[in-house]
């Protein structure tokens, strides 16, 4: 649980808004893209 001291969220995404930032990875050339409100960036991150 945060403590007082952490920054609030400022901004909660939608997957929809998630959707659009991994087209956008993709048109940028990046050939693996996970993308998501709960989509952890280290995992399986060997897979890929």
């Amino acid at each position: 649980r945060p403590s007082l001291q952490h920054l609030p969220v400022q901004k909660y995404w939608t997957p929809e808004e998630f959707d659009e930032l991994g087209a956008i990875a993709r048109d940028m050339g990046f050939a693996h893209v996970r993308s998501g409100p709960l989509v952890r960036s280290s995992y399986h991150a060997g897979e890929t």
